[in-house]
């Protein structure tokens, strides 16, 4: 990004910031979605044990 005009370079990163804010959004959805899935399989298996 050097060749770019400072105004140019600020909107590229400002760019840059929404669409990593969007990814760590989604990441953590997932983690979130993968935490509960893992939770309720070792509920099962508990209750199979049981």
């Amino acid at each position: 990004m050097p060749g770019l005009a400072p105004e140019q370079r600020l909107q590229k990163h400002k760019a840059l910031r929404d669409w990593l804010r969007f990814q760590l959004q989604q990441t953590e959805s997932t983690i979130q979605q993968l935490e509960r899935q893992v939770e309720e399989d070792r509920r099962r298996q508990v209750a199979r044990a049981a």
